[in-house]
């Protein structure tokens, strides 16, 4: 944006009023809800991945994004409520691609001597077989008395999604994270001996 179209859209943001704003603001909240209902508890909307609560990173972020100029508010076509609301709906749906990105690359856990874990993607070609197998052999004998972690590891192994461990396994998806951290529990207790 040049400088110029810069300065009118600061002064056309200036002007606005903190009644405005509150209605704006408001507006802006109620849509937000209705966009991600029920997507904010869990995932890529979810305060634990954004670092704040949904409507303070979609709305503040907009904001932000016209009074420092990377947004253009096109005065003519949309007013202030209007155009952020675009600029949230962008941001969503970047979070939502980069989060489909981020899941779809393959990753394996690597430990080191000071048994801190880490992740990298796998480098097809660098897999060894024999020490995979017995892996999976320690992992399988440290949780085959837990009939429930038993079954979500073998989803796992198979290479299911959390969407489709839930509905395979008749669980809320939250209930699918608690036993992503029990196994990951698991695993580097039995794994970090094993080494």
């Amino acid at each position: 944006m040049d400088e110029k179209r810069l300065i009118v859209q600061l002064q056309r943001l200036t002007s606005i009023t903190d009644e405005e704003w509150i209605v704006v603001s408001d507006k802006c909240n109620h849509f937000l809800r209705s966009r991600l209902k029920n997507k904010t508890s869990w995932g890529v909307h979810s305060e634990s991945n954004l670092g704040i609560n949904a409507f303070d990173f979609y709305f503040v972020g907009a904001v932000e994004k016209l009074y420092n100029g990377t947004c253009t508010w096109f005065f003519g076509k949309f007013n202030l409520e209007e155009q952020i609301i675009r600029i949230m709906n962008s941001a969503i749906s970047d979070n939502v691609r980069k989060a489909k990105i981020t899941n779809e690359q393959k990753l394996e856990i690597e430990y080191d001597d000071k048994k801190i874990c880490s992740c990298k993607g796998i480098e097809e070609n660098g897999i060894d077989e024999d020490e995979y197998a017995t892996r999976i052999q320690i992992i399988r004998t440290a949780i085959q008395n837990d009939p429930e972690l038993s079954t979500y590891f073998s989803l796992v192994h198979e290479g299911c999604n959390s969407k489709e461990i839930s509905q395979e396994m008749n669980i809320p998806i939250p209930k699918v994270y608690k036993l992503t951290e029990k196994l990951k529990a698991v695993i580097l207790k039995e794994l970090s001996y094993a080494k």
